[in-house]
Parts: C-alpha cells; structure tokens; sequence
C-alpha cells in the first residue's frame, strides 16, 4: 500500500499500532492463481495464514474454498457463511470432540493425519451408523529441496508414512462404513521456485497414481499442497506464478488422461494475503545505548514475531519505510518494540531517516502469519486493531477487544 496520505488518515482516526490489509492486492493474487488454474483445480485459503473473519469472508465470495486446521477456525469460517462441505479440515492434533464436531457439521473433506484419528473416525461411523468419507493426509517417502520450512518427505508430526498406508487402508475398510475418497500431500512451505512446487506436484500425483493401483481404490480428490512463497528479504526472487501454473496444468492433465477425472485441491495463505498487509507502529522515544541508535515503538514481536525473526536462523529484516514528509539525515537504527526482552526488535541496523517521537514506521508483507502467529499475551499490551482497505475505502474489521468473538464486518464495493 503507497497511499502515505490514507495510512496517516487510519493513524488519526484508529491511532497505532494498526494492520492494514488491501483488499485489492488480495484480489489480484488471487486471480493470478484461480483464473488460470487448469477446471480440475479448487483454490483453497488456509486460515492459519490471516483467520480475520472479514477477510475470510472476502476471499470466500472470490470463489475460494476453505482450509481450516482446528475448531476455532471452522467456527470462524461457518460465521463467514460458508458451508461445512466447502472446507478441508486437518491438521495432526485433532481432539476426539473436534473430529465429531467436524464429522457432526458434514466437512467437505475431512484429512485423517494418523491411525489415531482413523479409530475416532471408525468409532463415530459405529455409534452414528454413517456412512463417512476421509482422505488419508502422506507423509511421503521422499524429500524435496528448495522449501524454507519442510512439512513432509522427513520425520514429522504430519500425516501417515507412505511405508504405514497398508495399515490405515486395511483399518479404513475393516467396518465398511469408512471410505478412503482422497489423499492430501504437503511437501513444504515459502518456496519461490516454482520448479520446485512443480516438482512436489509431479511426485503427489505419482503417489496417489501408485496408491489407486495398489488398493483398488477410486479417489475423488488429491490435496496437491501448495508452498507458494512471496519474497521478503533482499536477493529473494518473486515466485514465477505463470510458469507455475503452467507447470501444474500440464502434469494435472496428464493424470486425468491415465486415470480420469478427479478434483484437485491446491491451497494457499501467504500467497494470497501477505503482500496485502502493512504493519504500522508509532514511535514512542528513541535513544543511544553505547554507539547504538534504538527506535522503540508502540508496537512489536508480541503482534508481528516473524519480524523478529522468530523461527529463522538468520534475522532479517522485512521490507521497512519511515513515513517522514521532510529529508532527514540517514541512519542504520535498531526498530524496538514495548517488550521487556533484548529480543524484541521488528528491525536490525535498518538505514533510514532518523526517526523521532510520533513519526510512524510501516513494515511491508505483514498480510500473512502477523498477528495469528505471535505471543499476543506476552506483557498485555493492547492487541491492534485492523483495517480493510478497498481503493478509497476501508473499515475497521477487527477492535482491539474483539479477538476472541471474530464478527464478519459487511463492506460495500462495486
């Protein structure tokens, strides 16, 4: 968002610390996806990315289905207005209230992770008399290169070894009442090569070609995964979309020639919403510390962690601009936030104008795992609130005392 004159607007009206989420940015990734996918695939939004109901619910009317990965998130999607059968719901630590609940509410596409959760699924059929469909989510026998955050191929927490499949069919069909309808595969996250995400693709479709062969068994659905990155840091390159798609069209249509038609499911969170969001703070003090310059905010890492570098080995900074009408004299400055630990610092060295009381900072590509991925608790500041902008317009969709009771915000657009 470059609209400096709209963000001091927000700041005066709403003060800081602020989320502001572009609708329009939203739309555009979303059609750089969904509009050249191959008919055979469904674009799905993971809520962990950005769960903001008013968000969801945008993206949702933009012909997107949902992915939501605990109860919260499918309360959260069913207040949005979409039906239980449009979601994919998974995720390995499922409680056995969450998978009746979820079974209960007719889930579209209910991801089985472990031979755990297959006996819930079995016990539900057998006290319910239903018939139910799952999908089995593989953890697949090979690893990939070239993901900032692997989900499968390795030792996780994630999903069934390709080497236990026997077990979780034979247990599936051992009451004929359970159905195995589809597989799910997801190889890893944050990937800006998109031969890479081609790669993932071709290796989840030759699983789930080898499995129907296997056990006689016709899918319905394949979950493909995803991972699409978006660049962050300097020397990073922007993922190739087109070359993407491409790619994943040629290999989606292939498998349909050999083993007929059979819906795809791709999904998506960073990709869609992460350029979209900026995070805008308020410059409380500033001083010097032995030589060091320190900007402290009123916002931090308890509201955006990833700015921190929480998870990364290597701390970097995110994309940083100060929001100074006059030239100032340029200086490396250390972005501090409220907290009292050394580690809460949303920029390191970042050379910018010096800073003073009252001036505002933005960080950019905050759309996506900000809020929804911090210690929100940590000292008790006040949660920020969060703004949706559209063009000239926006509205406050989310209050500081409105976390735990999302409430769908109706905007007015063309």
């Amino acid at each position: 968002m470059d609209n400096n004159m709209l963000i001091r607007e927000l700041v005066s009206k709403y003060d800081t610390p602020l989320f502001v989420y572009d609708l329009t940015v939203v739309h555009e990734r979303i059609r750089d996806l969904a509009s050249h996918l191959h008919a055979a695939i469904q674009l799905f939004y993971s809520l962990k990315a950005n769960p903001n109901a008013t968000l969801v619910h945008e993206i949702h009317k933009s012909g997107v289905q949902l992915e939501v990965c605990s109860p919260y998130e499918y309360r959260t999607a069913i207040r949005c207005g979409v039906k239980p059968g449009e979601m994919m719901y998974l995720g390995p630590g499922k409680r056995t209230e969450d998978i009746v609940e979820a079974l209960d509410g007719g889930v579209g596409y209910f991801i089985v992770e472990s031979l755990d959760e297959l006996d819930v699924v079995n016990e539900w059929s057998a006290a319910t008399g239903k018939q139910v469909g799952i999908g089995l989510r593989v953890n697949p026998s090979q690893t990939i290169q070239g993901s900032k955050l692997k989900m499968g191929g390795i030792s996780r927490q994630f999903g069934i070894d390709e080497d236990v499949l026997d077990k979780a069919v034979e247990r599936a069909q051992c009451t004929g009442r359970v159905h195995i309808y589809g597989l799910h595969v997801y190889y890893g996250t944050r990937i800006l090569d998109a031969d890479v995400i081609i790669s993932n693709t071709e290796s989840v479709l030759d699983i789930a070609g080898r499995f129907m062969r296997k056990y006689g068994i016709r899918l319905q659905y394949l979950g493909i995964g995803g991972g699409m990155g978006v660049p962050y840091f300097a020397a990073e390159q922007k993922l190739d979309s087109r070359k993407l798609v491409a790619g994943i069209n040629e290999r989606v249509s292939r498998f349909i020639a050999s083993f007929g038609p059979i819906k795809f499911m791709m999904e998506s969170g960073r990709f869609l919403v992460a350029e979209a969001g900026d995070y805008i703070a308020k410059v409380v003090s500033t001083k010097t510390s032995k030589g060091t310059h320190y900007v402290i905010l009123d916002g931090g890492t308890h509201h955006f962690a990833a700015g921190g570098g929480t998870g990364s080995l290597l701390k970097k900074n995110f994309p940083i601009d100060a929001l100074v009408d006059e030239r100032r004299e340029m200086a490396p400055q250390m972005l501090a936030g409220p907290l009292c630990t050394p580690e809460d610092l949303l920029g390191r060295q970042v050379e910018m104008p010096l800073l003073q009381k009252g001036d505002l900072v933005r960080i950019r590509r905050t759309g996506a795992y900000g809020l929804t991925a911090s210690p929100v608790l940590f000292l008790s500041h006040r949660l920020p609130r969060e703004i949706l902008v559209w063009g000239d317009q926006y509205r406050l969709v989310r209050d500081h005392d409105e976390y735990l009771f999302p409430q769908v915000k109706p905007i007015h657009r063309p």
